[in-house]
């Protein structure tokens, strides 16, 4: 259970409390603990908007141990070394060494490309998409192959698996516990892990993109005659399509839509 502490208590007694939290850290990384034992969380709901109706109208923010964020924020570290290894150039949030307004100044390029074209007979189209509660759909089967596909170690994917579905949450309201759920799915809001392994899901729909833009299949186009062809670009969970404006260009598309969702659990908000 979370144990009620802030990060800062261990800070500042970390004379007192320093060599039993390195210690445990280390056994959970090693194997020789499981993080099960510091996994389950309490959740607490923050208002989006002055007069919530329904329970979309709230942000649930998860409370963890210490431990568990120890633990995850070293995991997290290595992880976000290879990212920049494997994680395609489409995507240029949370990346190291990637500024996120390359891609943003690189999308107003396309766009303006596009309103200013003048012929007609082959029209272009640059499609939005936005992801409907991204963290909370990750389905934990698929981002195991994901890291599988990838080559992460055994024990790596072992530690990750046992870091995001073995835990229990627990409602809070005005202080006190209301119900506890046993999740089947999801990234927990907060977990440093959780950007980066949205990346790798993430990446799944970035390669069925690519691998049809080498295919000719109608995704991608050219601002201009030497330019290079630019099929998507990424930002997080926000994700533009550029493409021909036809009919055959949205049906693959929509295709392509449909097998990221059934494998990942994604859904486009419509």
């Amino acid at each position: 259970m979370p144990d009620g502490f802030h990060a800062i208590f261990s800070q500042k007694y970390w004379n007192m409390v320093g060599a039993e939290v390195s210690n445990i850290c280390l056994q959970v990384l090693k194997g020789e603990t499981s993080i099960t034992n510091f996994s389950n969380t309490n959740v607490i709901l923050i208002l989006k908007i002055q007069s919530p109706l329904s329970l979309k109208d709230f942000r649930h923010i998860s409370l963890c141990s210490v431990i568990y964020k120890t633990v995850t924020k070293a995991l997290a570290n290595r992880l976000k070394n290879c990212l920049p290894a494997i994680i395609s150039p489409s995507q240029s949030a949370s990346v190291p060494g990637r500024q996120i307004f390359n891609n943003v100044v690189a999308s107003f390029e396309i766009l303006h490309s596009i309103a200013r074209k003048k012929s007609r007979k082959k029209g272009l189209m640059a499609l939005k998409l936005d992801m409907s509660k991204v963290y909370d759909r990750v389905e934990w089967s698929f981002l195991k192959d994901v890291m599988e596909r990838m080559q992460f170690p055994v024990i790596w994917i072992k530690l990750i698996m046992e870091c995001i579905s073995t835990f229990k949450r627990s409602f809070l309201f005005i202080g006190s516990l209301i119900y506890s759920v046993v999740p089947s799915r999801g990234l927990r809001q907060g977990c440093p892990l959780s950007p980066y392994l949205f990346l790798l899901c993430a990446e799944a729909i970035s390669c069925l993109i690519a691998n049809s833009e080498n295919n000719g299949q109608a995704l991608g186009i050219k601002c201009c005659r030497n330019s290079p062809i630019i099929s998507h670009s990424f930002f997080a969970d926000d994700n533009i399509l550029f493409c021909k404006a036809s009919v055959d260009s949205s049906i693959h598309i929509r295709n392509l839509l449909g097998i990221y969702e059934r494998g990942s659990g994604q859904q486009v908000n419509l």
